[in-house]
């Protein structure tokens, strides 16, 4: 019986050899397959790791702007109500004068203290932080001031009061951008916590 097998086997080699490396193929096969699976799924898992993590860096950078943001807003509050309030000295000026000549109105004194404001170079990093409207305007506001104060010594009353009317419109703009800035500021806060 031995023998027989034996003779069978020997005979039947080839194929016993192709059967037994079908099954190491079948078995290889399955191994890489399972193998590329886990593969897939480490990748896939990393992916949504960095994804969130991405999305956490948005928010947080989304955040961090919107902070500084509020920072230059409250900056630029106290700018702009330093310049209302000697716009204001400066009308009650204009009307002390109009009411002192009878004959007309008078003059007032302009000198470079006349209205108080910081240098550009001061504000420059706040002011990147504000809308383009908001920039276009102070630059606008800022100019104007310089030539105001930087005029002659004395100024008509009407013509200081129209110049004067111009920066309280000027100021009375830049405080709705500050405060639209502000509630879109405190809105991206509050959806981001």
């Amino acid at each position: 019986m031995h023998s027989a097998l034996y003779t069978f086997f020997q005979d039947q080699g080839n194929i016993v050899a192709g059967l037994l490396a079908l099954l190491a193929g079948i078995v290889a096969y399955i191994g890489a397959w399972q193998a590329a699976k886990m593969q897939v799924r480490a990748v896939n898992e990393q992916t949504e790791i960095l994804r969130r993590q991405n999305s956490e860096l948005r928010t947080e950078n989304l955040r961090r702007l919107a902070r500084e943001s509020l920072i230059a807003i409250r900056v630029f509050s106290g700018v702009l109500n330093k310049i209302d309030t000697d716009v204001r000295q400066l009308m009650l000026e204009c009307d002390k004068s109009r009411t002192s000549f009878l004959g007309g109105p008078g003059q007032i004194p302009v000198s470079p203290a006349s209205i108080t404001k910081p240098p550009l170079s001061e504000v420059l990093d706040y002011i990147r932080l504000c809308g383009q409207e908001f920039l276009d305007n102070y630059i606008l506001l800022d100019a104007k001031v310089d030539t105001f104060r930087h005029g002659t010594a004395l100024l008509d009353v009407n013509t200081a009061e129209n110049t004067l009317q111009d920066f309280k419109n000027i100021l009375e703009f830049l405080r709705n951008e500050l405060r639209a800035d502000a509630a879109r500021c405190n809105a991206k806060l509050s959806e981001t916590t």
